[in-house]
C-alpha cells in the first residue's frame, strides 16, 4: 500500500503546480512589466519559485498566519490598478499579524505617498511594525 500512497501524493503534487503555475502565469500576463518575458523565462520566474514554496497566491480566508521570521518581505504584487496594489498591502499586513512588514522597492513604486502614508510605510522600503 505504501507505493500507492505515495503515487497518490505524487499526483496531487503535480496538479498542485500545474494549478498554480497557470493562476500565476495568467496573473503575469496582465501586467506590463511581464509581458516582454519568454517562455524560457517562466523557468526562473514561476517554476524554480514556485517548487521551492517562494509564491503565495493570497486569497480571502479566515486562517491564522504563522510567522516565521520577524521581518516579512512583500516582494511583489500582481494587481491591475494602484487601488488594488495598496488593498493588497493594506491586507497583507493583516496576514503578518506580528513583526515588521517591510515592500521591495518594486511595490514600493507601483504606490503613490498618500497611499504609503495611509498603511503607515515611509517611501523605499520602509517598515510597518
Amino acid at each position: 500500500m505504501p507505493y500507492v500512497e505515495t503515487m497518490a501524493k505524487i499526483s496531487a503534487l503535480r496538479a498542485y503546480v500545474r494549478e498554480s503555475f497557470g493562476k500565476v502565469a495568467l496573473s503575469m500576463m496582465a501586467l506590463p512589466r511581464y509581458r516582454h518575458q519568454t517562455l524560457g523565462d517562466l523557468q526562473h520566474l514561476i517554476l524554480d519559485p514556485l517548487i521551492r514554496d517562494r509564491i503565495a497566491i493570497a486569497y480571502p480566508a479566515d486562517g491564522e498566519a504563522d510567522p516565521t521570521a520577524d521581518i516579512t518581505w512583500l516582494i511583489d504584487v500582481i494587481a491591475p490598478t494602484k487601488q488594488a496594489t495598496g488593498s493588497v498591502v493594506a491586507n497583507f499586513r493583516t496576514v503578518v499579524k506580528e513583526g515588521e512588514l517591510r515592500l521591495h522597492p518594486v511595490v514600493d513604486q507601483m504606490l503613490d505617498a498618500e497611499t504609503l502614508e495611509k498603511l503607515g510605510m515611509k517611501p523605499n522600503g520602509g517598515a510597518v511594525h
